[in-house]
């Protein structure tokens, strides 16, 4: 099977708010079908170089297809279904690295697609006609890094205070109590966990339940650690069962959909579909 997705990495100015750059080309193999992007802590710009892909968000009753736009994070189901050949280039924003280029508050996009047309009139479509008069992904990366440097600069001191606590509940596979990361923070609670939504996009506690499913996500892939019971109890969790509505009230698909309905291409740090066969 091709290779669906490529990874690249942004340049060293870019580095500190940008994770990497997917390339995502099916070459038609998808037509018609219903992706699930499973929720993996990451806030996305999601630019459409193929046919149309619609975003449907079925608890909020939220339904559009934009060329360019901005994606926060997915507690809702979310469905991308797919009209012909899908294109897409994501930029994946470190926590809290799309509020520092955007200076957007993050709860703003919370399981939605916004139109980036809508925040900057005009502008993302100069970008798009740009991209796609390109003749390569190299080529296509580098117009969509000088349009994310303008605006970096233009911040000129971006907010990112949010961004260590946010990597350190990832390093801790999400078992860390939130009291502990507001100490680290210098606040109370409360303050902290307004300020952690505002520019992560989730609450702290929900961020730190997402990293400890990515974690075991990564498990229950690995032919070694497929066991659910003790995956449920090295990652933390009472039981097979508690792990089972865990996961599905997060990823909104029980553990076995997601074994068997997962793409082959990636792993779930990075990124993860399922596919509606």
């Amino acid at each position: 099977m091709f290779s669906l997705y490529q990874q690249i990495r942004p340049c060293p100015e870019l580095s500190r708010y940008i994770d990497c750059y997917f390339v995502f080309n099916d070459e038609g193999v998808f037509r018609g079908k219903e992706v699930t992007t499973l929720d993996n802590g990451i806030t996305e710009m999601m630019i459409h170089l193929g046919d149309p892909t619609v975003f449907h968000n079925k608890n909020k009753n939220i339904q559009n297809q934009y060329r360019v736009s901005l994606t926060g994070q997915y507690l809702d189901e979310v469905i991308m279904q797919t009209k012909g050949h899908t294109h897409i280039v994501t930029v994946n924003f470190k926590p809290g690295g799309m509020y520092a280029v955007f200076g957007i508050p993050q709860d703003f996009f919370e399981s939605n697609n916004i139109n980036l047309g809508d925040i900057e009139p005009g502008k993302p479509d100069l970008l798009w006609e740009e991209l796609m008069s390109q003749k390569d992904t190299a080529a296509r990366i580098r117009v969509l890094e000088n349009y994310l440097i303008r605006h970096i600069r233009q911040n000129k001191q971006p907010i990112t205070e949010m961004s260590q606590i946010a990597e350190h509940i990832k390093s801790c596979k999400g078992n860390v109590s939130i009291q502990s990361l507001a100490g680290m923070a210098g606040m109370s609670v409360r303050t902290f966990s307004r300020r952690f939504r505002i520019q992560v996009g989730v609450t702290p506690k929900q961020y730190a339940e997402i990293m400890r499913l990515n974690s075991v996500c990564t498990d229950m892939v690995n032919p070694a650690k497929n066991d659910l019971l003790s995956i449920a109890l090295q990652h933390g969790y009472y039981d097979a069962s508690h792990l089972i509505n865990t996961f599905k009230h997060y990823l909104h698909v029980t553990p076995s959909e997601f074994t068997t309905q997962l793409l082959k291409d990636g792993d779930y740090t990075g990124k993860f579909t399922l596919l509606d066969l």
